[in-house]
Order: structure tokens, then C-alpha cells, then sequence
């Protein structure tokens, strides 16, 4: 009885401390963990204070035997023990007030801290993940663009060879046709001087077959007959 007593006792003083050390919300791990504390001490209690009470109640029945009438046996708590339990109550509940007030302060901190921290990686890592987008999209948007700059090249490069072959192919054909023409001019010049030629030799034998008409002398009809015939023959 007197242990359950001190068990609800202690619940209370603490339960009374809990709302002081949670003021800040990073210190509830702490409330749950002293109340899990509070709720197994006063379990342990009522389990050894049943216990002992099923203990002293046997020894009275078979102390008394068969024929003796049974009564309640009743706990006897000395003034010893209520000292004892009243010096660990303001023990523990001086233990408690001294960590709410030397000890919330650094759990707060270091929990503030743990969580500043924590907001600070989770910026950092933000920051970077959008950065690596960034970089990804534009990496991404610069491939599209030397894709696209490729497609232009090709389409530049195959305009240019066709340009170069009609270029070639028309430069080949007024070659041939300058060649053709200086070709037709040389013959027609190389006629001329076959024809002049020609007609030198005419000439000169004209000359020598008058000279030798002369000789035979035949009379001026026969011979302007006979250049006559002699050059109509060579023309012709």
C-alpha cells in the first residue's frame, strides 16, 4: 500500500513538472520518456505491494491452521518508511526541477541546433538539385540547338556540292563550247589560207601556161579560153 502510495505520489510531481519541461517543442521526447519512467515505477509498485500482501496473507492461514477463523491481515508501514519514502519523493522531485532548469536549455539548443542543421542540408541539397536541373535543361536545350546547327551544316554542305556540280558541269560546257568555236575559227582560217594559197598557184600557173602559150603562139582567144577553164576547174 505504502509503495503505491509513493508510486501515484512521484506520478504526480512529475506529471505537475511535465507541462514546465515542455515548453519547447523538441523537448516531448523527454515528457514521454519520464511519464514511460512514472508508468512502469508505479506498475512495479503495485505488482510488489500485491505480492506481498498475497505473501503475508498465506503465512496467516497456515500460521492459524484449519480450525481458526481467517481475518484481514493489514500492512504495518513504520514511521521509518514513510521518512524514507518522503525523502526520495523531494530527492527525485528535486532531481527533476533541477534538470527542467539546467537542463531544458541545452536539450532545447542542441535540438534547435540539430534542426537548424537539418533545414540548412535540406537548403543546400535544394539549391543543388535545382542547379543540376538548371544545367540538365540547359545542356539539354544546347544539344537540341547542335542538332539543329548540324541539320543547317548538312543541308549547307549538300546545297553547296550541288552549286558546285551545275558550277563545274556549265564551266565544262562553255569550255567545250569556246574549244568547239576556236576549233571551227582555226579550220575556217587554215580554208582561207588553203584558198589563198590556192589562188596563188593559180596564179602562178596561170602565168606559166600563158608564158607558154605565148611561146606555142596561140592567139589571145584560145589562151583567155584556156585560163578560163584552168580556173573554173581549180575553184570548182
Amino acid at each position: 500500500m505504502i509503495r503505491r502510495f509513493g508510486a501515484i505520489l512521484i506520478a504526480l510531481v512529475l506529471l505537475g513538472a511535465v507541462p514546465v519541461w515542455a515548453v519547447e517543442e523538441h523537448a516531448a521526447p523527454v515528457h514521454e520518456k519520464a511519464v514511460h519512467e512514472v508508468e512502469k515505477v508505479a506498475h512495479e509498485a503495485e505488482h510488489a505491494a500485491t505480492t506481498h500482501a498475497a505473501t503475508a496473507q498465506g503465512h496467516a492461514v497456515e500460521g492459524h491452521g484449519a480450525g481458526h477463523a481467517t481475518h484481514e491481515v493489514k500492512p504495518h508501514v513504520t514511521k521509518r518508511q514513510l521518512r524514507d519514502l518522503l525523502w526520495w519523493g523531494v530527492n527525485f522531485l528535486a532531481l527533476v526541477i533541477i534538470l527542467v532548469k539546467f537542463g531544458r536549455e541545452p536539450i532545447v539548443n542542441t535540438f534547435r541546433s540539430r534542426r537548424e542543421s537539418i533545414e540548412n542540408e535540406y537548403k543546400d541539397l535544394s539549391e543543388k538539385r535545382a542547379e543540376a536541373e538548371a544545367k540538365y535543361r540547359e545542356y539539354e536545350k544546347k544539344l537540341a540547338t547542335l542538332e539543329e546547327e548540324a541539320k543547317k551544316i548538312m543541308e549547307a554542305f549538300i546545297e553547296q556540292g550541288q552549286k558546285e556540280k551545275e558550277r563545274i558541269i556549265r564551266e565544262a560546257k562553255e569550255t567545250a563550247e569556246r574549244i568547239k568555236q576556236q576549233a571551227e575559227f582555226y579550220v575556217q582560217q587554215e580554208l582561207e589560207k588553203a584558198r589563198e594559197e590556192l589562188r596563188k598557184e593559180v596564179a602562178e600557173l596561170s602565168v606559166k601556161l600563158a608564158e607558154q602559150i605565148i611561146r606555142e603562139k596561140i592567139t589571145p582567144e584560145d589562151h583567155k579560153r584556156l585560163v578560163q577553164e584552168f580556173i573554173e576547174r581549180v575553184v570548182h
